[in-house]
């Protein structure tokens, strides 16, 4: 599962940078639909984990950093909450409250 997390990650990443340098003055709502889809996706992976989902022990180093998550489930998580960041910052820019990430017309 993290490596369809990172999977997505990067067809979203190219679905951006496709809408961004497409040069299309309307740009729809293709990247909203497809950024939505992908965190849908995302949350039900991080629901269906069947990995283990926590360390034996919680490791903390000296600067305090406290890991109770394994790196894989970890990947998913970060995964689906920067997915869901961006997805948010989509919908605002196709409502037209700010346009942070691009400008859609229309």
């Amino acid at each position: 599962m993290p490596l369809l997390a990172i999977l997505i990650d990067v067809i979203t990443l190219g679905v951006y940078f496709l809408t961004l340098n497409s040069g299309a003055t309307r740009m729809g709502v293709f990247p909203l639909a497809v950024q939505i889809i992908a965190t849908i996706v995302l949350l039900l992976m991080t629901i269906a984990y069947q990995g283990r989902r926590r360390v034996r022990y919680h490791v903390s180093d000296d600067s305090g950093y406290y890991r109770p998550f394994t790196f894989r489930f970890a990947i998913v998580v970060g995964s689906l909450l920067v997915n869901g960041v961006v997805a948010f910052l989509y919908w605002l820019s196709f409502s037209g409250g700010n346009n942070l990430i691009m400008q859609f017309y229309g």
